[in-house]
């Protein structure tokens, strides 16, 4: 599951909130991109609250230090909810570069509990706004010039974990990655959504393809 291909579009579909349950709520864990804070997720928090997920949001400290860096960091908060008795199951939502530091993480360590996992306009083959940047006004990041979309960055080398359900959303007027970039491996299921880079994250229709794809691996 290493080559990226390009795989079948699916239509992103709607849902509707769910009832109260006495069943465990699945969890969900969002983490950012780059420049980001943790509260870009405060919507989805709340769009998935209404359908039966209980969820937090993971902060780092994303332009700074390096990939394997931030990935060593989210591993070990993956390591401790693998271990909390009181989740059965949870899901990664990642938006942006936060889908590269989650797909190191995952080479590193595989939860036993893991559910699915879910890319969000993530640069899986670079972006050429990361390579302009990391070469003016941001020389200092690492991480920028880690997901350039040249032939040798690090995302561009970095091997897509298998075995994991992952699916990809894609933002049709974005500006930072391309489509092209934001499919990731073979057979993993793919939408797009009519958004920008960054208010994909405020979209009802991201919110419900997020609930669709966490609930089915689906987005039909």
């Amino acid at each position: 599951m290493n080559a990226l291909i390009n795989s079948q579009t699916q239509a992103c579909a709607s849902t509707s909130p769910m009832g109260t349950s006495s069943e465990s709520e699945p969890h969900i864990v969002f983490i950012h991109g780059i420049a980001a804070p943790r509260i870009v997720f405060l919507y989805l928090k709340w769009y998935v609250a209404r359908h039966g997920f209980s969820s937090r949001m993971y902060g780092y400290r994303s332009v700074f230090k390096s990939i394997p860096d931030h990935a060593d960091k989210f591993t070990e908060l993956l390591q401790q909810i693998d271990s909390d008795p009181s989740i059965n199951q949870f899901h990664i939502v990642a938006h942006s570069m936060g889908g590269v530091v989650t797909r190191q993480a995952l080479l590193k360590f595989r939860p036993r509990k893991l559910g699915r996992f879910l890319m969000l306009a993530t640069p899986n083959r670079g972006s050429a706004a990361a390579r302009k940047l990391s070469g003016s006004i941001f020389r200092f990041s690492k991480t920028l010039k880690q997901i350039s979309d040249e032939e040798d960055s690090y995302v561009r080398q970095l091997e897509f974990p298998d075995g994991v359900e992952a699916g990809a959303i894609h933002a049709d007027v974005d500006r930072v990655v391309t489509r092209e970039s934001s499919r990731p491996a073979e057979d993993v299921p793919f939408c797009e959504i009519a958004s920008g880079h960054n208010d994909l994250l405020f979209r009802k229709a991201t919110g419900d393809a997020v609930v669709q794809f966490l609930k089915t691996g689906t987005f039909a």
